[in-house]
């Protein structure tokens, strides 16, 4: 094989990596949808609304809990797998707070949509 062969075949490979990163879940992307009015596709910019966050924290938190690992929930938002871990640590400690119903009631109705339970009984 020539240098330019080589080159080529590694630009394809990376290429694949890039746009395969990732898998989707439709409950989940559907669901965050019809809660939050964002799209999943959209949590993954860099803007820092808090609408964009909090529903992007959500999207993070139920793809971990529906068994993704943190890498791949991360790169769904791309995020790195720490964000998804800060993002479960606040879902969980301001779930059930009476200043946060709203996050509350979010958290319910997208579990309620999914079939994924909030806590694991």
């Amino acid at each position: 094989m020539t240098t330019n062969e080589l080159l080529y075949m590694t630009m394809l490979r990376s290429e694949s990596k890039r746009f395969c990163s990732f898998q989707k879940d439709i409950r989940i992307d559907s669901a965050l949808q019809e809660v939050t009015g964002h799209k999943a596709d959209d949590l993954g910019t860099k803007d820092r609304h808090v609408g964009l966050v909090i529903a992007r924290h959500l999207g993070m938190f139920f793809y971990l809990k529906a068994g993704y690992s943190l890498n791949v929930s991360g790169k769904r938002f791309n995020r790195d797998h720490a964000m998804v871990i800060y993002a479960r640590k606040q879902i969980e400690k301001y779930y059930g707070m009476k200043a946060e119903k709203k996050l509350t009631d979010m958290v319910d109705e997208i579990s309620k949509l999914t079939g994924i339970k909030f806590k694991d009984d």
